[in-house]
């Protein structure tokens, strides 16, 4: 998946929660801190891609859905997102903003 597909599949996700739990998009500027939280962390999956163009692009390829794709570290990385979210925005509910990082790395970290 490119970049472009990580965001739209992000987009998507939180277009499902608010249609799907409306009570959780009763606030307009919390649901479009939520939509960006939820595109942004459906992109982290690929931040072995960016690194490769700082480090050695081949190892990067080679190790592509690697350790950033997997079950086991998504909860870790759904932090990065969540403590951006946490230390910039007003949503100050860490719990909620983690979960909503790890909806959008799960969503894009074992598809094909």
């Amino acid at each position: 998946m490119d970049n472009l597909t990580h965001s739209l599949t992000g987009a998507l996700a939180a277009k499902l929660i608010e249609t799907t739990f409306p009570a959780l998009a009763n606030d307009p500027n919390e649901h479009r801190k939520k939509f960006w939280l939820l595109v942004g962390s459906a992109n982290i999956p690929d931040i072995d891609v960016a690194l490769g163009f700082l480090g050695d692009p081949i190892f990067a390829s080679q190790h592509h859905r690697g350790i950033t794709h997997s079950l086991l570290f998504a909860p870790i990385f759904a932090l990065l997102p969540a403590m951006i979210f946490f230390k910039l925005g007003k949503l100050k509910n860490f719990k909620t903003l983690w979960v909503y990082g790890l909806i959008g790395i799960f969503c894009t970290s074992f598809s094909i």
